[in-house]
């Protein structure tokens, strides 16, 4: 939420939807943390060997935006790689040109960049907050279900 303090776009996450009543899960990055090891379990067919996590707080995101060059924005990403059979993953707060696909994403939106043996790269971009695309990912796995 660009020109507000951190606890005002904290709020104003919360009025739209995107953050619950309690941030904490989210802004101690523990909710990414275990998305990205669902997400790391599928991709590499192993459990995740370290994660190491940022917290987000009013600190932290100041002394980000400080560091921040023209044509540059923040976002959060997680990453996850297998290296030498050890699956490592992190969630931090970084730095993106524009140009890069991560860096046009906000409000509820996310994005799932998968970089395939070849070298090839699959992305993805969804909601992934608020009432609506929570209700529609509900009704999906629902239907997944029944259709078992």
């Amino acid at each position: 939420m660009d020109g507000l303090d951190f606890d005002a776009a904290v709020l104003s996450a919360q009025a739209s939807g995107f953050a619950e009543a309690d941030p904490s899960e989210d802004l101690s990055g523990r909710d990414a943390g275990r998305k990205l090891q669902i997400l790391a379990r599928l991709a590499f067919d192993r459990e995740v060997d370290s994660l190491d996590i940022q917290s987000l707080d009013a600190a932290a995101v100041l002394a980000a935006k400080h560091s921040l060059r023209d044509g540059e924005s923040l976002r959060m990403i997680g990453r996850a790689r297998l290296h030498d059979g050890v699956v490592v993953g992190q969630i931090r707060l970084e730095r993106l040109a524009r140009d890069d696909g991560f860096a046009g994403i906000g409000e509820e939106w996310n994005r799932l960049a998968i970089t395939l043996a070849d070298g090839s790269e699959v992305a993805v971009t969804g909601r992934g907050a608020g009432r609506w695309p929570t209700t529609e990912a509900m009704i999906a796995d629902l239907l997944e279900l029944s259709r078992r």
